[in-house]
């Protein structure tokens, strides 16, 4: 009996490690949120190194942000670990059916939702963004 428990120990043990090496997969901004982005109301986004916060429930230009974030693949690091996090970033918040959710982009990689993703298949643009924020009213 113990040799079948030790047995078992040292296969738990040496399959763990290769268990998380498979690759999760990339995904897309829907597959990373708790809303459905089709069903984002509102908008509402602070840049680093302003101290207000903008909102939107203009539908264009939702569509144009969520369109934007669209244009890339996120995967998720293993244990939603980062080896790179800028002291000063932008958030965003997305209301809809009742639910929040956020972003914290920085270029190459992004948290969303406290799960943190490697952008694949291009960058997240602070310049994008910030024109973004200008373009919206104060709140």
């Amino acid at each position: 009996m113990k040799k079948v428990v030790f047995i078992f120990l040292i296969v738990l043990f040496v399959l763990t490690p290769l268990a998380m090496q498979i690759p999760t997969g990339t995904k897309n901004l829907a597959d990373t949120f708790d809303i459905n982005p089709k069903n984002i109301t509102k908008l509402t986004l602070n840049i680093p190194y302003q101290n207000n916060y903008k909102s939107t429930t203009d539908k264009k230009k939702i569509n144009a942000f969520i369109h934007y974030f669209n244009q890339v693949t996120y995967d998720r690091l293993r244990g939603d670990v980062t080896a790179y996090m800028p002291t000063k970033a932008s958030i965003i918040y997305v209301y809809g059916n009742d639910k929040s959710d956020f972003i914290v982009p920085y270029e190459k990689e992004v948290m969303i939702s406290h799960k943190v993703y490697k952008v694949e298949n291009g960058v997240i643009e602070n310049d994008f963004i910030i024109k973004f924020y200008n373009s919206l009213d104060r709140k």
